[in-house]
């Protein structure tokens, strides 16, 4: 089978389309299309380009303004962006002027060596710096607009108004004009003035975030002084909603400045968590049921490492009380990152306090649900294959099996097998869905692929196994169908295995054993089976396959995961009956920081929580989405020992037996 050919593309950007053109590598034109500024078009242009071979390089124009995230997108997947500038006057008289005619110009330009600068890739620190940055200048450009305005009338105003701001510095005037009563008879230009520079002293006021001093009359003078919003607010008392002690009314009517928002978040999610301790003591509100210790329980806080908590306490439930189990990770702190806790092969299964240990987490939990058992299949070997999708170090793991096939309770209402738990490539965390899209090519017929290192096939399909499955036997994947796990298993499967982009070899049934990295095994069932059947050794092949989801931004690591809660609401339809261990995984501050939430249950006096309850917890803590992850006898959270480290199982196992898993989250931190 001959080699793709390499080809280079050029993107023309506009603000709602971007013109995309390709080239080969001796200059030919091969096509141009159009595609729309959105998450979804950015793929399919990606999906474009990669269609007509092996993209070398992009050059683009625009890469700092509308082809920005364009740029951001393309780097995401590995493609090299060049930064290609707009075509000169001339050249564009000589060839012509069109978006097409600019996309391939683009591209010529970096086949031809033209172009070889490399754009700024406007994300991490930097952009986020470049951001506040245009914020500042234009509040300290419109704080110098308004005092010169102020200054301006003064000049030009009547004597009455212009005598007594004479010797005023220009913060005690701002303060004067702010508390100033101008009067309602706006018909004579003294009062007209007076109210415009009450106006100006109150955007002033607004501008600089003011400070509030306790004791302020509200109209009269000296109740507002002028200064910035500290950054400590325990030293003062600020004008910006999160510690305001309204002083005057003038500063009471200013809105939050966006930096005190951003704070007040933070003092909302911080304060939930601290509210356990005085409940536990036997004081403070009990207005936060869902979080509140009944006097006497023990809450326990310690710092595993820098960035990372670990929290345990008790929430009371109507079934009695539980115990709960908090590492809380701040993936802002510089060394804190989280990633998928994996045994080394999909079909296989290690405890979390091993894994963790080996891979020298500062704590772990388990992951998804998994087929733990094959009583229902007697003789067909149960493979420890986690149920949902994942992905890690930035590539397809597996696929999510058919929903019908999965392990554990019946699913939260409008959840699918799809949906998954990760952190992306820009580090930020957050819930999304992953779907399998591959295929399966030959010469002659191009076949639809429908799993990927599954421990259950959909009916009709085709699955690919890689070296990632490890060497448990493929006959499960023909087991039950897409809506009964216990439905017997299909004789109708082939077996194709293709080695060094050709069919090695062929078999009737699903085989086992570990398989070479450079080989991927083809396992049919029924149309699936017929299909491949259709293929003798020898025959070009290839398979290529992704995991796709609604965001432009790669996950770095991700793992099947049910939701409880999104955009701070908690779903309908969570069960409130039954309570068992859980263990669950909460999202906070913009997708920042992560809570690993775990409980016993089964054990002694705890109960473990329902769904709803589960969620309401996380909720309470401050999380913005959370996901329920797996729980009964897997359920294990562990962190690191900072005299050992050593990884220590924190929950109650259930008959104090930690079960091996086959996936988890692991949060790591870097030593100081």
């Amino acid at each position: 089978m001959s080699q793709p050919i390499e080809v280079i593309g050029g993107i023309d950007t506009h603000t709602d389309v971007h013109q995309a053109a390709v080239i080969d590598t001796i200059g030919r034109h091969l096509a141009t299309e159009a595609f729309p500024t959105t998450p979804a078009g950015y793929r399919d242009l990606l999906e474009w380009l990669q269609s007509h071979g092996r993209v070398l390089v992009v050059g683009m124009e625009g890469t700092g303004s509308f082809g920005a995230e364009l740029g951001r997108y393309l780097r995401a997947n590995q493609i090299a962006v060049i930064e290609v500038d707009r075509p000169d006057r001339r050249a564009r008289r000589a060839a012509g002027k069109s978006d097409s005619i600019d996309a391939y110009a683009a591209a010529t330009a970096v086949l031809a060596g033209r172009a070889t600068g490399t754009p700024k890739h406007r994300d991490g620190a930097v952009e986020a710096i470049r951001g506040l940055r245009v914020v500042r200048a234009s509040a300290v450009k419109a704080r110098t607009q308004t005092v010169n305005q102020m200054k301006s009338l003064i000049i030009t105003a009547p004597a009455e108004v212009r005598e007594a701001p004479r010797s005023l510095t220009p913060t005690e005037l701002v303060r004067r004009l702010a508390v100033s009563r101008p009067g309602t008879d706006l018909a004579t230009p003294v009062a007209a003035v007076r109210l415009v520079l009450k106006r100006l002293g109150h955007r002033r006021c607004d501008v600089v975030a003011p400070q509030v001093a306790p004791g302020g009359d509200g109209e009269g003078g000296g109740g507002c002084v002028l200064g910035r919003c500290p950054e400590n607010p325990g030293r003062r008392r600020g004008c910006g909603g999160a510690f305001l002690t309204v002083g005057c009314r003038a500063c009471a009517r200013m809105p939050p400045s966006a930096a005190h928002s951003d704070l007040m978040r933070s003092v909302t999610s911080a304060a939930a968590a601290l509210a356990l301790v005085p409940v536990a003591l036997g004081s403070g509100s009990m207005a936060h049921q869902a979080i509140a210790a009944p006097a006497g329980s023990a809450v326990v806080r310690e710092q595993v490492a820098p960035g990372v908590v670990y929290e345990a306490f008790t929430v009371p439930t109507s079934q009695g009380s539980a115990r709960v189990y908090v590492v809380t990770a701040d993936l802002e702190h510089p060394g804190v990152v989280a990633n998928l806790l994996y045994p080394g092969a999909v079909a296989a299964r290690k405890t979390v306090s091993r894994m963790g240990e080996e891979a020298g987490a500062a704590a772990a939990i388990n992951g998804d649900f998994f087929d733990i058992t094959e009583e229902q299949h007697p003789g067909v070997q149960a493979t420890g294959a986690a149920s949902g999708p994942s992905v890690l170090n930035g590539r397809p793991l597996k696929g999510a099996v058919p929903e019908g096939q999965r392990f554990g309770r019946t699913r939260p209402l409008g959840d699918t097998d799809e949906d998954v738990f990760g952190v992306g490539v820009d580090g930020r965390a957050r819930m999304d869905r992953l779907v399998l899209h591959g295929h399966i090519r030959t010469p002659r017929s191009e076949l639809a692929l429908g799993g990927l290192n599954q421990y259950a096939l959909p009916v009709d399909s085709i699955g690919a196994f890689t070296s990632q499955w490890g060497e448990v036997s493929r006959a499960r994947a023909a087991c039950g169908t897409d809506d009964d796990r216990a439905a017997p298993c299909t004789s109708d499967t082939y077996e194709v295995t293709i080695r060094h982009g050709r069919i090695a070899t062929v078999s009737d049934a699903p085989g086992t054993g570990p398989i070479d990295p450079d080989t991927t095994v083809l396992l049919g069932r029924e149309a699936g089976a017929r299909a491949l059947r259709g293929l003798a050794p020898g025959t070009p092949a290839a398979v290529d396959y992704r995991l796709a989801s609604s965001s432009p931004v790669p996950f770095a690591f991700a793992l099947g995961a049910y939701p409880l809660i999104r955009d701070h609401r908690l779903l309908p339809g969570l069960d409130d009956v039954t309570a068992e261990p859980r263990t669950a995984i909460g999202i906070g501050h913009g997708g920042h920081t992560l809570r690993l939430l775990s409980t016993d249950g089964r054990v002694g006096t705890s109960t473990g929580l329902t769904l709803g309850g589960l969620a309401g917890v996380l909720h309470s803590l401050g999380c913005a989405e959370a996901s329920y992850l797996d729980g009964g006898g897997s359920a294990t959270i562990a962190t690191r020992a900072p005299a050992t480290g050593r990884a220590v199982v924190r929950n109650n196992l259930h008959h104090d037996q930690e079960r091996p898993v086959p996936n988890g989250i692991a949060i790591f931190s870097a030593r100081r």
